[in-house]
C-alpha cells in the first residue's frame, strides 16, 4: 500500500486535527506542542511544518498534499491547486491607520509583502 504524505500546519492545526478526528483518523492531541515532525496513521504521514513553507513541500513533492490557509498559498505563489475551501479557519487582511495619517500610497508592514503589494 503506499503512503501519502500530508503537510500540516505546525502550531495552528487545532482545527484541522478537529477534521480529521471527524473523519475517524485520531490525530493526537498535542501535536502543536509536540516535538515531532511526522507522524503516522495507516498509510497516511503527517509531515508537520510552518504553514509558509506547506506551499513548498506540496510544489517539489515533498507532501502530496497540504492543508493550509488560501493566504499561504496566495503569498508563496507556488505551482499548487487548492482542491477545496475547509472554511475551518477564516481570515482578513486589514488595514489599519489613524484617521489623520490616511494614504492613497501607504508603507505598509506585513508577513505577506506579495498579497499586499
Amino acid at each position: 500500500m503506499n503512503t501519502i504524505k500530508c503537510a500540516l500546519p505546525k502550531g495552528k492545526s487545532t482545527p484541522i486535527v478537529q477534521l480529521f478526528r471527524r473523519a475517524g483518523i485520531p490525530l493526537p492531541n498535542d501535536v502543536d506542542e509536540s516535538r515531532k515532525y511526522i507522524l503516522y496513521f495507516e498509510n497516511i504521514e503527517f509531515i508537520l511544518v510552518k504553514p509558509i513553507d506547506i506551499p513548498v513541500f506540496v510544489e517539489f513533492g515533498a507532501a502530496d498534499i497540504g492543508l493550509v490557509g488560501k493566504e499561504m498559498i496566495l503569498e508563496r505563489n507556488k505551482d499548487v491547486i487548492e482542491l477545496l475551501d475547509l472554511q475551518t479557519n477564516p481570515s482578513k487582511l486589514m488595514l489599519l491607520s489613524l484617521q489623520q495619517r490616511i494614504s492613497t500610497t501607504p508603507t505598509i508592514a506585513t508577513h505577506f509583502p506579495n498579497i499586499t503589494s
